[in-house]
This record gives C-alpha cells, sequence and structure tokens, in this order.
C-alpha cells in the first residue's frame, strides 16, 4: 500500500525490492517519482507481529545510491528506466523521528499511534475503516517534500508474521478513496532462492536486446512485437542466472542486497486490481 496523506498529481516510475533478512524479518527498499502542491507523507503498511516494539524497525540510508533500482534493472535486458527522466509530472508521548538520508521517517507499531504523529501526516479515520486487512499492522510514514521530486530509496528492516513470503506494498491511496482498480507503472525485485512463478530472472546476455531487435527489424518481414519477446526471452533463459554483484554497486546496499544471488523482476503496468503482492 502506497498512501498518501494529500492528494498527489501523479506517480511514476516505483520500484520495490525485498528480500528476507535474518532470521524473521525482511528487507524491503522503495523508490518513486511523484508530483504533489503540499507538504505530505507517504504510509507504507508492514504485516508485522502483532503489537510489535517501537524499535522493531531498522532504516537505512541509500542517499548514497541514489541508481539503485536503475542499476537493479541493469540484470534484464529489456525496460531498463532512468529515474533522472521524470516526466512533468520530540515529546516523550511522539513517535521518534529518524533523519533518514533527505528525509524524515517514523515507525507506528499500530494503528492506535498514528494519534502520536502531526495531524498533516496521519490518514483520515474513514479511509481506514476500507481497509480492515491492515487493522493489526504496523506502518511506516515518510515525510515528503512538494514539488516534482526525484527521491532516493528508501530502505528499511522489519519483522515479519509470515516467512514463507516476501510482502510488496503497492496498493495505491492516493486521493484519500479506496478504488478497485488503480494505475500502476511498478517493477518489482526480489531475490529469494527460487524465482517466483511469472518473475524474470536477471541474465547475462551475450547478445543485447538492442542488436537482437536491429537483426529482426532487417528481416523482409519482422516478427510482430509480442512474438519477438517471447523469442528473445527464450535465448535469454538458455543462460544461467547472474549475480547481482555484476550489474549492481552491491558494497553501497549495507546488506540490503546479497551480491552473489541473482534478482527476480516482475513488472506492473496498466490498470490493475488494487491490492498488495507477494513473492
Amino acid at each position: 500500500m502506497c498512501c498518501f496523506t494529500a492528494p498527489v498529481v501523479g506517480v511514476e516510475l516505483t520500484g520495490i525490492f525485498a528480500r528476507a533478512g535474518s532470521g524473521t524479518s525482511q528487507y524491503l527498499a522503495y523508490q518513486m517519482c511523484y508530483l504533489a502542491e503540499s507538504e505530505l507523507a507517504m504510509i507504507l503498511p508492514l504485516p508485522t507481529p502483532p503489537d510489535s516494539a517501537e524499535n522493531a524497525v531498522r532504516f537505512i540510508d541509500l542517499s548514497g545510491y541514489p541508481k539503485f533500482f536503475f542499476h537493479c534493472a541493469h540484470g534484464f535486458p529489456w525496460g531498463v528506466r532512468d529515474p533522472d527522466e521524470i516526466s512533468t509530472l520530540s515529546a516523550k508521548d511522539d513517535l521518534e523521528v529518524h533523519q533518514v538520508g533527505s528525509y524524515e521517517a517514523s515507525f507506528v507499531p499500530r494503528r492506535a499511534d498514528f494519534s502520536r504523529l502531526d495531524p498533516r501526516f496521519r490518514m483520515p479515520e474513514d479511509a481506514w475503516d476500507k481497509l480492515p486487512q491492515y487493522a493489526d499492522w504496523s506502518f511506516c510514514v515518510f515525510k515528503l517534500k512538494p514539488g516534482a521530486v526525484k527521491m532516493h530509496p528508501m530502505a528499511f528492516e522489519f519483522p515479519r508474521r509470515n516467512r514463507s513470503r516476501l510482502f510488496f506494498p503497492t496498493m495505491h491511496v492516493h486521493d484519500g478513496t479506496v478504488h478497485e482498480k488503480a494505475n500502476f507503472d511498478h517493477q518489482l525485485y526480489c531475490q529469494s532462492p527460487r524465482p517466483p512463478s511469472g518473475w524474470r530472472t536477471s541474465t547475462k546476455v551475450p547478445k543485447s536486446w538492442r542488436e537482437f531487435q536491429d537483426a529482426d527489424d532487417r528481416k523482409k518481414t519482422p516478427t510482430p512485437y509480442p512474438e519477438r519477446i517471447r523469442l528473445f526471452l527464450e535465448y535469454v533463459g538458455r543462460e544461467p542466472p547472474m549475480p547481482a554483484s555484476v550489474f549492481m554497486e552491491t558494497e553501497k546496499t549495507q546488506g540490503l542486497v546479497d551480491p552473489a544471488a541473482p534478482l527476480h523482476q516482475l513488472v506492473l503496468e496498466g490498470s490493475l486490481p488494487n491490492q498488495d503482492h507477494y513473492a
């Protein structure tokens, strides 16, 4: 769930990365480009064990690696998107505020604790009433600036209640209303022992997608684009998985990414059911 406490004009180029941490934890990194007219906050729900402690989340500063998701995409032979190419779009009773790179972050252990945040950075109660699945979850709240903003990735480690699945917060609440469908422009990445069903795996490709396209375009009758994708995927599938260290600066991720493991990718685009995803 990517929930904003004030309306946003647009959100683009969302990237989410997930990996199991040590013990029962999960790593999560999140980046997007957004356009907003006023100061606001983004809320990400976390499927933590009920009644988690206030120090249950460990924030990770990735301000030194703004190209994190740009480099993630380099493990895949097409669809590399550069986030620089955005379109014109303390009192004791207060929760602790963490300065994480260029933004402030707070961990909210339970819904009732939102009362301890600045009112500007809370969700309307009637919106929460339409999201009963989050009743006993925890939340990360990130204070955002107005304007057209290209964020560096937000990242943290949190305890998860279900150790068998990786969680991706993809439900949209952008205007204070919960819609059945939402417009997705997301690239999801994860590291897991086996690729989830329907996900692609980072692969070393001896011939690039551009070269593959150019060769096909020179044919008398070029292959229809969907079939061209299928043929290229078949071609790529014969290559071994490529570890993250080949195409990412894994030393900058502070343990978030396993350098020896490949990445898996799922692209979500267009109007889709408005819900979170798991792998």
